[in-house]
């Protein structure tokens, strides 16, 4: 198994495969029995996330060695994006797989195109971003950051809303497959619920620990 802490853990689309990324700078796809089935270590730094295409033929990995990575499912590099200056603390697939947005330490959040270069930069969070995060329908991008602001971004990097409730850096946000229920929570032990236009639906305080990451129910 892992060596050191995982900081993320995904399903594949048909369920059968999990994907992990781990302080011990290794990508590691798994069966759901727990069985390993690749260990992927081309990484240089700590791995911080991981998100399998929608087709389920590919997966991401983002780490502190400024990269994001491209691989098959069945463990073989197929590519390396070079663009961050700073750790690459998430990355998430828009609904057709053909655009990757990222985040991390340095503040921006970058769109790619798989078969093309960097597409686009979006500026204005003043603290790293910790969560990205695509709408059902591919329109619109959400980020979580370290200074305790949600932001919604069209594709062409205009920012469209500022949600500022937590008074603490998002750790994580989920987003229904409707589209029309997002969820965050912060480093201050607060879930806020809201409404894809920001309208804040419900707040939730977590007892004992706080909480590291959340999920959405599919339909709401």
């Amino acid at each position: 198994g892992h060596r050191s802490a995982v900081f993320d853990a995904v399903f594949s689309q048909t369920g059968e495969t999990i994907a992990t990324a781990s302080a011990d700078q290794t990508i590691k796809l798994w069966d759901t029995q727990g069985n390993l089935l690749h260990s992927l270590e081309e990484h240089k730094g700590r791995g911080w996330a991981v998100a399998f295409s929608p087709d389920g033929d590919s997966l991401a990995s983002a780490s502190e060695d400024q990269t994001i990575k491209l691989w098959s499912t069945t463990g073989q590099l197929l590519r390396t994006l070079v663009g961050h200056g700073a750790t690459v603390r998430s990355i998430t697939f828009n609904p057709n797989g053909t655009i990757l947005a990222s985040g991390g330490s340095e503040y921006v959040v970058k769109l790619w195109k798989l078969v093309n270069p960097l597409l686009t930069r979006f500026y204005g969070h003043e603290a790293g971003i910790m969560r990205v995060g695509f709408t059902p329908d591919g329109k619109y991008i959400f980020t979580g950051s370290v200074d305790q602001s949600l932001r919604q971004w069209n594709r062409e990097g205009k920012l469209e809303n500022v949600l500022q409730v937590h008074n603490a850096m998002i750790v994580d946000l989920g987003i229904s497959l409707n589209g029309e229920i997002m969820a965050t929570t912060g480093a201050d032990g607060i879930i806020n619920i809201w409404t894809q236009d920001g309208h804040l639906l419900t707040t939730l305080k977590s007892t004992g620990s706080k909480t590291r990451g959340i999920a959405v129910r599919p339909d709401g």
